[in-house]
């Protein structure tokens, strides 16, 4: 299963993390974006999960499998062409450490088999 693991900081709005919102009550669905990522990679982790930690050293705050994956084109960033992931979130997710890059400036890991 491939899997992915994100630096989302906490929402200076808020309690929860940075563009993290749920999607859809019905069904539990929840949105995580604006990742720099190709949509060819990211399209790669549907049925493969998805972390969310607010650092490296600290294990997820938030994840879970991913579903969907959209394209989103946000000129006002220096990489422009991004993705949102659609995904349901389990309780397993949490607490999971760090996989991938962990270079001092990485706040994506890549794309890690397991």
């Amino acid at each position: 299963m491939k899997v992915a693991h994100f630096i989302c900081k906490r929402s200076d709005n808020g309690p929860g993390l940075k563009n993290v919102e749920i999607l859809d009550k019905t069904d539990g669905t929840w949105r995580s974006g604006k990742w720099d990522m190709s949509l060819d990679d990211a399209r790669s982790l549907i049925d493969g999960r998805i972390y969310l930690h607010e650092t490296k050293a600290s294990p997820s705050a938030f994840g879970g499998t991913v579903i969907d994956v959209e394209p989103v084109h946000d000129s006002t960033l220096a990489h422009p062409d991004r993705v949102w992931f659609i995904f349901r979130p389990s309780l397993e997710d949490k607490g999971v450490d760090w996989r991938g890059k962990d270079h001092a400036m990485a706040s994506y890991g890549g794309i890690v088999e397991v």
